[in-house]
């Protein structure tokens, strides 16, 4: 039924509003499978449906409907824990440490990130990533500087991909630039670059910073790519556009990537689908965001 629910709002068969109540009522389900379709659709709505002005009623919501369970679960598996709740701790845990109102499990997870930083055993292989990320959403200059050293000294390409995807989730300015900027050295290896660019694209404080970047830097960033390569970062560069959701922004996207499709095969398409689903985003949002407007002020 909420996979039912989730789907027609998306087609804008059912209000958004409605969705979330529907999602609230089942958030405490016993069935884990259940629980995951309610995160989906509360979820869903966070990155372009809700107004600025609302967001710490997102947050309060986010809390009263998962808190109290992800806050009883943690961070840590405890002894005798079945599959089912280990699921469950990955994806209702991160949830409310990066968009809940209660600070606890992300001052959790920084503490812990500190400890996998020095041991990679402190820290469930299952948990390692999201637990990274949230530590790094609320994170300070210190941390990064942490994740920045790790990485100089880390040569296991998962270990890296953990760090850098922890690098590309910093939500303060300022640090997902200087993550950005270690694109541009010699020696930083574009094949690991997805988390830097992507990351920041899906956090509203940064949403903006990727495609900044790349519109600064284009030539210096294709420079990099092998001639004659078939690797994907050039075909790929505009998915830095993929969170936008108004018609400015899709514009602004197309005039610069426009001229450029030809430089690698394949982005031709690349951009179209960028710009189909910005086009789409952006008739779901006026379709519905009044509708999560009106259900949030409630919280």
């Amino acid at each position: 039924a909420l996979g039912d629910v989730d789907a027609l709002t998306g087609m804008g068969e059912i209000k958004s509003g409605d969705a979330l109540a529907l999602a609230f009522a089942f958030a405490g389900d016993p069935v884990r499978q259940v629980v995951d379709s309610a995160i989906g659709i509360v979820a869903g709505v966070h990155d372009n449906m809700v107004p600025t002005e609302l967001r710490p009623n997102y947050a309060r919501f986010i809390d009263r409907a998962f808190g109290a369970r992800a806050r009883q679960l943690g961070w840590k598996a405890k002894a005798g824990e079945d599959a089912e709740t280990r699921l469950l701790r990955s994806s209702i845990v991160p949830l409310v440490a990066l968009w809940g109102v209660d600070g606890s499990l992300a001052a959790e997870a920084r503490q812990l990130a500190a400890q996998w930083l020095a041991d990679r055993t402190a820290v469930d292989p299952d948990i390692a990533g999201p637990l990274l990320n949230a530590a790094a959403r609320t994170g300070d200059e210190a941390f990064f500087k942490q994740l920045l050293a790790e990485l100089s000294r880390t040569e296991d390409r998962q270990q890296r991909g953990l760090i850098l995807g922890a690098m590309g989730s910093f939500s303060d300015p300022h640090i997902a630039r200087a993550a950005l900027e270690l694109v541009l050295k010699p020696d930083f290896d574009l094949r690991e670059a997805n988390a830097l660019f992507l990351g920041p694209a899906g956090v509203p404080e940064t949403r903006f910073l990727p495609f900044e970047f790349v519109k600064a830097n284009y030539e210096a960033i294709v420079a990099k790519v092998p001639a004659g390569s078939t690797f994907g970062l050039g075909v790929s560069l505009p998915f830095v556009g993929a969170n936008f959701c108004d018609e400015k922004s899709g514009e602004e996207l197309s005039a610069f990537f426009g001229p450029k499709v030809d430089r690698f095969a394949g982005t031709r398409r690349n951009l179209a689908q960028v710009l189909e689903g910005i086009r789409i985003c952006t008739a779901y949002k006026a379709a519905q965001q009044d509708s999560v407007a009106e259900f949030l002020k409630k919280y």
